[in-house]
């Protein structure tokens, strides 16, 4: 016996309020950590070219803040958090697969735009936030 619609739309409603607070919380965690490293490039290219002992414990904190921000583990959580995404993702889809033409294509069509949009958004702050702290840790060498 397969289960009425308005109970697999509550499930699917279920699992896309999890989906949509954990990415969203994860996006907004990696768009600052994005933004420090761009403060701390800023910061890097204001005070590089002076002498001046402000500007040199400038520098100075700016490697000690680059060794905290650029490490492991927003790589690891990105991985973490899409695997959890994922996995109930793959638990949604298939609900939804079994009543075509029900309120549940939209839930359907919700799903696929906010994992289109959270890979984009997790992809690109992690490749450029890397990108400058790269760039941050050769021009300090």
């Amino acid at each position: 016996m397969q289960p009425a619609v308005s109970e697999v739309a509550a499930a699917i409603g279920f699992l896309l309020t999890l989906v949509g607070l954990l990415g969203s919380f994860f996006a907004i965690h990696l768009s600052n950590w994005f933004r420090e490293l761009l403060e701390l490039k800023a910061k890097y290219e204001q005070h590089r070219a002076s002498e001046a002992p402000k500007s040199i414990d400038a520098v100075t904190e700016v490697r000690y803040q680059l060794r905290r921000l650029s490490n492991h583990v927003p790589l690891l959580v990105a991985i973490v958090i899409s695997a959890f995404i994922a996995l109930v993702a793959s638990i949604a889809f298939p609900l939804a697969d079994g009543h075509p033409g029900t309120i549940l294509d939209v839930y359907r069509r919700a799903l696929c735009a906010f994992l289109l949009f959270y890979g984009i958004l997790t992809v690109y702050f992690l490749i450029a936030g890397y990108w400058v702290a790269l760039s941050l840790r050769r021009a300090l060498k």
